[in-house]
């Protein structure tokens, strides 16, 4: 049974290869993309509909993780290991048509949300020009300690074409830093309620970007110097990717940063959820001209999360920027509750109409400003 499922692989790769090597342009580059989607989505629907599809087959196609890491084949490859860890074997047909069904319907689950996503999606246009230059993005308030570490990390890469510090009414030396090494300063001192905190500094500081790819840092995140080059190689070779997240570690020892780094990682591979401090970067047009960046208090990570999602695909990129572990250092626990309760809060009242971002900002900092 398994010769069939050999002879798809390598049919697929010979497909793969062959489109690699053909063509240059951005136009090239997009047919490439949208046959190899066509050719990795139909071996999907293949396996799911072959009867005598095993785990074992399955595992030949993981590879394929590399080329597509959409969140079908990412729930695919977890099932299909932990179905090959606790596999009883022969004898057992009633526990092994169960943990067959239990291997499968994740994936069926996720397939259906994708059709659903992509059902609701609009149309953002197949990307013509290629991108080149990046926009960092970071909002900040009173962080004289951190911001140069930052801006110096930025600048690093070739693609930074602008550093953008939006200051958002700090009373220490924040801005004399940012601009003694080199950063463009913005002003957005304004109260939550009238278009500030984070969402509404970000928002400044996109208002005033120029360059094709904006990028979102942290004050307390350094970006690794091939950040910004592999954002947009990932753009330029995926025509239908409006941006993504880079992916970030939290700099400290212990299990329960390895614990954090982890569940970041899973929310955003597999729930399509990013946080601002694992670099969230986008396509500027898009977003600029159909105004779809959420100048909110709180929450706006997971608001432009959402709506990417509803403009096109985005991805993660398992990155390793660097983030401060001194927001976690006190009542660690207790703050890793509150987003999660703060996060869950906002995605189901999204579902049901438009969330108090404002009351959650209060909830988050206290009723500063």
């Amino acid at each position: 049974h398994a010769y069939p499922h050999a002879f798809i692989l390598f049919i697929g790769c010979a497909l793969v290869l062959f489109c690699d090597r053909r063509g240059c342009g951005p136009a090239d580059q997009a047919a490439k993309r949208d046959i190899i989607a066509i050719l990795l989505n139909a071996i999907g629907i293949l396996l799911m509909l072959v009867p005598t599809a095993r785990s074992m087959h399955v595992t030949w196609l993981l590879p394929l993780l590399a080329v597509r890491p959409t969140a079908p084949w990412l729930v695919l490859s977890l099932t299909t290991g932990l179905a090959l860890m606790i596999r009883p074997g022969e004898g057992h047909a009633a526990w092994n048509t169960t943990l067959r069904l239990l291997e499968w319907a994740p994936v069926y689950v996720v397939c259906v949300r994708e059709f659903i996503v992509i059902l609701k999606r609009s149309s953002t246009g197949r990307a013509t020009q290629q991108v080149s230059t990046v926009a960092v993005v970071i909002p900040a308030r009173n962080e004289a300690k951190s911001i140069g570490r930052c801006v110096d990390a930025a600048m690093c890469s070739t693609e930074v074409e602008e550093v953008i510090v939006v200051d958002g009414g700090s009373t220490d030396d924040t801005v004399d830093r940012a601009m003694s090494r080199g950063a463009g300063v913005v002003h957005h001192d304004v109260a939550p309620h009238e278009g500030g905190g984070r969402g509404g500094q970000i928002a400044a500081g996109l208002a005033v970007a120029h360059a094709d790819v904006v990028a979102i840092v942290h004050a307390d995140t350094q970006i690794p110097g091939w950040g910004p080059a592999e954002m947009c190689r990932v753009l330029n070779r995926q025509p239908d990717v409006i941006g993504g997240a880079l992916g970030c570690i939290i700099d400290g020892r212990g299990w329960r940063y390895q614990v954090l780094n982890a569940a970041n990682d899973f929310r955003a591979a597999l729930l399509g959820v990013s946080f601002g401090d694992q670099v969230q970067f986008f396509r500027r047009r898009p977003i600029t001209e159909r105004s779809r960046f959420p100048a909110i208090p709180l929450m706006e990570d997971v608001e432009l999360s959402k709506r990417m999602t509803d403009m096109g695909r985005h991805v993660f990129l398992f990155g390793v920027a660097r983030v401060s572990p001194r927001s976690w250092e006190a009542n660690g626990a207790k703050r890793a509750a509150m987003i999660i309760c703060l996060v869950a809060t906002y995605l189901l009242k999204r579902l049901v109409g438009k969330p108090d971002a404002l009351r959650m900002y209060q909830r988050y900092y206290g009723k500063r400003d």
